[in-house]
């Protein structure tokens, strides 16, 4: 489970094209922190491990990815399989829809 303390005051919310999930960034340095999908208890979402320079995670090598021929569903699909399940401690996050749109 992923936890993310923040407050809609503290991030920036965006949203592709594809409208499959919302990417959050720092309102104060402009970081991408994460993108996140889903509502209420099903919410997923993957971190910027490098960018958040979370320690744990430094000497994991990056591997690009190409997702760009899937369809809209195998995305959402994917991302509810692999992505880590999240929890927001500010309730208007936690009561957020944060896609698909």
């Amino acid at each position: 489970m992923t936890i993310i303390e923040a407050s809609p005051e503290d991030v920036n919310r965006y949203t592709f094209a594809l409208r499959t999930a919302d990417f959050l960034t720092c309102k104060t340095c402009g970081v991408y922190v994460a993108a996140v999908m889903g509502k209420g208890d099903r919410i997923v979402s993957t971190i910027n491990v490098a960018g958040l320079r979370i320690e744990a995670f430094l000497d994991i090598e990056e591997v690009p990815m190409e997702y760009g021929e899937e369809t809209t569903d195998e995305r959402i699909a994917r991302r509810y399989k692999k992505w880590t399940p999240t929890r927001f401690t500010h309730p208007e996050l936690s009561a957020a829809d944060f896609g698909p749109h």
